[in-house]
This record gives C-alpha cells, structure tokens and sequence, in this order.
C-alpha cells in the first residue's frame, strides 16, 4: 500500500531531472511544427556548448522546452535521415540509403497517420533534392521552393497556413535551406568569413586542405 507514496516521494532523488523538464498539458490535437535544418551540426548551436551566439531563435524556444544534448542521426545522408525521421525506420529498412532514393509508399509517414484523425497537413521543401522522395506523401498541401530561397520564403507559406487553417490541428514540416547553396554547403563562398585562407578551401575538388602547421597554428 505504501510502495505509490513512497515511491513518489523518492522520485525527485532518484530521477532529479524529470523535476527540470517543462510541464507539458495533457491535450489531444495540439498542433505540430517540424522545423529540419540538413547539415546543422550540434557543436555549432551556442546552448549546446559553442561560444558564439550562432542560434539565438534556438536558444530562445529551450526556455519553452526540452533540447537533447546527446542525439544521434540515422544517417550522415540529409535525405536518408530525413527519411527516418518520417517513417520511423532505420534506412535500410525504409529503403532509403541516399538522397537519390524514393520512400516506397507502404512505408506509413507522420503525415499519413496524423491525416486521418483531421490534421490539415504542410510541407515547405526548400532543397530540391528532398522534393520527389516520396517523404511528402500524406501531406495535404505540399510547397517545393527553388533553389535559392530563404528562411523567409519558407515561414512566409508556412505562417499563412497556420492563418488560414480554422482548427489547431494542423501538422507543418519547413525544410529550411540555410546551409544549402548559396547560402551554405559546397558552395559557399568561406573567404568571405575567412579571408586568409588559400582560394578554393573546402569547395569543388581539388580539395584544398591546411597542413598540420596551420591547423596547429588556428588550434583547429
């Protein structure tokens, strides 16, 4: 009889940090914001531990909830790992080992269990090669923006939905494009934020790659 008292008087010893974790109500329908950022890496968001204020909009939404310090991804593909993400499934058994792969349709995503319970469904795609996976199947309505377009372009379809969607029960998945071309990637223009180093540094091969002198020298 005494095992529920106690144990819930034990739990802020035994687990303490449920006590930190946001209270969350038990509602049903409440809606869904996806936001993927391929290529974002954990070592450069300012509250996962790097110096510099890089994600200030991140850091700002953990006051509001919970950011896990320890994830590891399906994949090192973008698409792949977006993949599992949807369908809940490891890459290969989803089939999807590359960004050149299409999610077979059997494969159930978020998107087409939360549509059958009233959920009006977004997608806003921002990285051409994600369009045509088959990872926007069971979205409702679906954006694919050209190569080029901003942060911006993308919540400006995504915020209009939320506005025009009657209910709260709506699902919206943006793929933002910050660390794509041009903005980002293979493509980007690094002299720019680092003009010392040897033209062509990290961009078309040949790769050109600092000896160790150099990287001891920046401490890299």
């Amino acid at each position: 009889a005494l095992t529920l008292p106690v144990g819930a008087l034990l739990q802020p010893w035994l687990l303490p940090t449920r006590g930190t974790l946001p209270i969350i109500p038990r509602e049903l329908n409440l809606p869904i914001l996806l936001i993927t950022v391929p290529g974002l890496r954990a070592d450069r968001v300012h509250h996962l531990g790097h110096s510099r204020e890089t994600t200030p909009n991140l850091d700002r939404m953990l006051r509001h909830g919970v950011s896990f310090t320890r994830a590891y991804s399906a994949s090192n593909d973008a698409g792949a790992s977006l993949a599992a993400l949807h369908a809940a499934r490891h890459p290969r058994i989803n089939e999807v080992l590359t960004s050149e792969d299409v999610l077979p349709e059997h494969r159930k995503t978020l998107a087409d269990r939360l549509g059958p319970h009233g959920y009006d469904t977004l997608a806003v795609l921002s990285d051409p090669s994600v369009s045509g996976m088959g990872l926007e199947q069971g979205f409702k309505q679906v954006v694919s923006l050209p190569a080029g377009s901003s942060s911006d372009d993308v919540f400006e379809h995504a915020l209009r939905f939320v506005d025009e969607t009657p209910s709260r029960r709506w699902f919206v998945w943006v793929d933002l494009p910050d660390l794509l071309p041009p903005y980002g990637g293979d493509f980007a223009d690094v002299q720019r934020f680092a003009p010392e180093l040897p033209e062509g540094f990290g961009t078309e091969p040949p790769v050109a790659f600092l000896d160790q002198d150099e990287l001891r020298r920046r401490g890299w």
